[in-house]
């Protein structure tokens, strides 16, 4: 089942999948609606457009600037193209005709049109022994027949009315789609489903990663799910990779990540255009012994903050645990587990009600009066094996059981743990139609997110090429572009996995040294631009005084610039048009912060990068309000606007540089 569901979806992790079955029984895989300019990511190596019905033989399946992009929902097993675009363009696609169920644990699909096409990316199975092992059900579970001219009809296609529409609402959680050749001309219907799709994706992939260690595992699967060859450190490169081009990302420490789309005609003189940015979040870590005596039966966790974390905002809060852990199989083998509680609460910092006076409201003391709660009874004696695990004594044998339980992992097999607490409360859109987001940690994995996500989406012009190589699609390539996702930015980044680390230019000399171009490391920084992307303060309405006039950045309109001529951002004349001229030639809008001379503004890991590497650093950031509570809150285009701005980036910098060679 889980093969099955990640063949069709790559984007989910088998943890997602096993968490929806366990909560609810299904798996949501719905197409994602068509969006505004350009799909999320189809996989590499399979043709960008659709195979028809022989009757349809040569009609492009997927869209251009003259199609309609409804067809394809509107197309089942035995349709023809009768009705010409404008009209197809006007109705749109039925919810009905979405919601259609392939199901064995109630898999939802989508339009049942888009089954054949399926099909053939699960490769050798046809539509009939699919249907032997799923059952197909409308929505309300009804099972269909699996004749295929039953499956879905045109009559039903158009006889949901508009309000039922309205009600059922438009599925957009899958990685799954279709390349269209011209992204850069707006697709005609429903011009927010690009935003909506983004956004939802979004909401999940926070919901289901709460710790850097499960954000850099979903963006590993997700590279490696298209097309990414993956690169351990420790290894040397591919010599025949690196000489025909292609796509490679290596992770460090499960904490850090840098993915890279190389050009077999890359040299150091092209350079290098790179998206930065933290992936790390605001979280409270467990300490490494983290037994409390317990106070009157109550049950206490040992933790210690990270950043400006323990203070009000995580009062009250219901607090999961997840994190990473160091195993021993049953073969002798030392290994990494992942672990995440959700959605179970285990903790909890009770605040002090009011009725104690003063002491309520004066700030807790992080040590002695922000100490969480995980349980109440009396103290549980240990078993002479669990006496003898490698953690024994340094966390409580409540807590080494949960954490058994839900590793399944026995507990003498557990021999490091690196666990945080998290609120556990989802996310979701609010607002009274809808425009925001409120979720925690989107500093900053809003950034990280969308540029993970532009990077993708930028490779689909290799694969519509009819021209490129079908083996070495980047051996004619002369780019090069990078994203960066470093840990630690919230406490300064000076670790292995932080900005300091180093890992971009550990990547770029290793690449130069197989271009056997040893000498060329300074020449490929003086011609490198990298845009640091970390979240950015939206205007506050209740506190707009507090703002520089002119530089209140406002939710869903675009990237922001960060200006600061104290050097805590990077940003410069020269780097600030030269973004301007991409987001204008790519009909995008940019915002300005800065701060007021009464203000402290924070910093990113742009100084960093520029110092490492002398190379030009825009700091950017997108909109959010909030910032480092437990919860924030953001405007619900902000993720799609990141995807379009940074995908524009890695399609246009070195363009637009090339103006501007003189001005170094």
């Amino acid at each position: 089942m889980i093969e099955v569901v990640q063949a069709i979806a790559p984007q989910l992790t088998p943890q997602q999948i096993r968490y929806d079955l366990q909560r609810t029984g299904s798996v949501e895989v719905t197409i994602e609606n068509f969006m505004e300019t350009g799909t999320l990511p189809f996989p590499p190596g399979e043709s960008p457009n659709v195979h028809l019905d022989e009757d349809l033989e040569g009609h492009n399946h997927a869209p251009t600037s003259t199609a309609d992009p409804n067809l394809i929902a509107k197309y089942h097993l035995e349709s023809k193209v009768n009705e010409d675009v404008e009209d197809s363009q006007n109705k749109g696609w039925s919810d009905k005709a979405a919601s259609r169920v392939i199901s064995s644990s109630l898999l939802y699909f989508g339009p049942i049109g888009l089954v054949k096409d399926v099909m053939n990316f699960l490769k050798d199975k046809d539509l009939k022994e699919l249907l032997k092992t799923f059952s197909v059900m409308d929505k309300e579970g009804n099972i269909l027949s699996t004749d295929e001219d039953e499956l879905l009809t045109e009559e039903e296609v158009e006889e949901e009315t508009p309000e039922e529409e309205e009600q059922s609402g438009q599925g957009a959680k899958s990685c799954f789609e279709y390349s269209i050749p011209k992204l850069e001309i707006p697709l005609p219907h429903n011009p927010n489903a690009y935003y909506d799709g983004y956004c939802e994706q979004y909401l999940r992939f926070t919901d289901s990663n709460p710790t850097t260690y499960h954000t850099i595992e979903f963006f590993k699967s997700l590279l490696e799910n298209n097309g990414f060859t993956y690169w351990p450190e420790y290894k040397s490169f591919d010599e025949q990779g690196i000489s025909n081009g292609g796509l490679f990302f290596t992770i460090r420490g499960g904490a850090s990540l840098i993915a890279f789309v190389l050009g077999g005609k890359w040299s150091a003189d092209k350079g290098v255009g790179v998206v930065g940015s933290h992936v790390d979040a605001l979280t409270v870590n467990l300490k490494p012994n983290s037994i409390k005596s317990n106070i009157d039966g109550y049950q206490l966790l040992g933790v210690a903050n990270y950043s400006g974390t323990l203070n009000k905002a995580w009062l009250d809060r219901d607090l999961g645990i997840a994190g990473s852990i160091i195993i021993r199989d049953e073969y002798g083998q030392t290994k990494r587990k992942l672990v995440n509680s959700s959605p179970h609460p285990v903790a909890k910092i009770p605040s002090l009600a009011e009725h104690f006076g003063d002491i309520a409201s004066k700030p807790y003391n992080k040590e002695t009066q922000m100490v969480p709660i995980i349980g109440h009874g009396e103290e549980i004696a240990a078993t002479e094996d669990e006496r003898n695990a490698p953690l024994y004594g340094k966390h409580s044998i409540a807590l080494l059981r949960y954490i058994s339980k839900i590793s399944q992992v026995p507990i003498g097999r557990i021999l490091k743990v690196d666990l945080q607490l998290f609120d556990v409360q989802k996310s979701t859109r609010g607002g009274l139609d809808n425009e925001f987001i409120f979720a925690p940690r989107i500093d900053d994995r809003l950034c990280s997110f969308s540029a993970i996500y532009a990077l993708i989406e930028w490779l689909n012009q290799f694969y519509s090429n009819p021209n490129s190589d079908d083996k070495y699609p980047f051996k004619d390539f002369d780019g090069f572009n990078i994203v960066l996702l470093a840990d630690n930015e919230e406490i300064g980044s000076a670790t292995r996995t932080g900005a300091k680390g180093k890992l971009l230019n550990n990547i770029v000399d290793r690449v130069i040294s197989f271009k056997d171009e040893s000498n060329s490391s300074l020449l490929v920084f003086a011609n490198l631009l990298i845009l640091s992307a970390d979240v950015t303060h939206a205007l506050n309405p209740n506190f707009s005084t507090e703002y520089l006039e002119n530089h209140k950045p406002k939710p869903n309109v675009g990237l922001t610039v960060k200006l600061d001529p104290q050097g805590h951002v990077m940003t410069d004349l020269i780097g600030w048009r030269i973004l301007q001229e991409i987001a204008n030639k790519n009909h995008q809008t940019l915002q300005q912060f800065h701060i007021k001379n009464d203000a402290r503004s924070g910093s990113t890991i742009g100084p960093m990068l520029a110092t490492d590497t002398g190379a030009r650093v825009v700091d950017v950031g997108l909109a959010q309000l909030s910032m480092h509570s437990i919860r924030a809150m953001a405007g619900y285009k902000e993720i799609g606007l990141g995807v379009k701005i940074f995908k524009s980036f890695f399609k246009d910098w070195r363009e637009v540089c090339a103006d501007f060679k003189d001005l170094v």
